[in-house]
């Protein structure tokens, strides 16, 4: 087994938590380039929300006890105002429009909203040590 130290996994966190500036909801899985099913609509309009991190390795904007402090963890959050739906994945980008999709994650649960949001939701950027 290879140990990393701390150090490297928070610095590798770090540099991985600059692909994903933004999320966004879907209705259903995104597809490969993540252009599926994306909320849209609602007043103010729906846009992706940008992602605020906290220093990898440190506990994260939701708090100690939502998002613990965890070497080679970066924890970050979002603010978006969807419209009333089901949402059942959230994706990664590197911006707000027409940028590069990093990813996809099928949501834990279904999100229903029967009004518009805002919602907050939280983003985790982990650097796997390898085995």
């Amino acid at each position: 087994m290879t140990f990393i130290p701390d150090t490297v996994l928070n610095a590798r966190a770090a540099s991985w938590a600059t692909a994903i500036t933004h999320v966004s909801l879907h209705e259903g899985d995104p597809g490969p380039a993540g252009l599926l099913l994306e909320a849209a609509g609602g007043v103010p309009a729906y846009t992706r929300g940008e992602v605020t991190y906290a220093t990898e390795g440190a506990d994260g904007p939701l708090g100690a006890l939502a998002q613990p402090a965890t070497a080679g963890v970066r924890w970050g959050s979002a603010t978006l105002t969807p419209p009333d739906g089901t949402y059942t994945h959230m994706s990664g980008w590197t911006g707000v429009t027409g940028t590069d999709f990093q990813g996809s994650k099928v949501l834990t649960a279904p999100l229903i909203l029967a009004a518009q949001g805002p919602i907050q939701v939280s983003v985790k950027v982990i650097a796997r040590s390898p085995v």
